[in-house]
């Protein structure tokens, strides 16, 4: 594997971490929203 080839795939996982990431922070964010959504509902009523 060339120098320029394992730099760009270097840089490709980088990026797919940072995505995979925000991914993760985005459905937690969606879980507890979610959750209080439930409680709030179950509570209401």
């Amino acid at each position: 594997m060339s120098y320029k080839l394992s730099r760009k795939f270097e840089c490709h996982r980088r990026l797919g971490l940072r995505l995979v990431a925000a991914g993760a922070r985005i459905w937690r964010t969606l879980y507890i929203v979610t959750l209080r959504n439930i409680y709030l509902w179950a509570s209401r009523s």
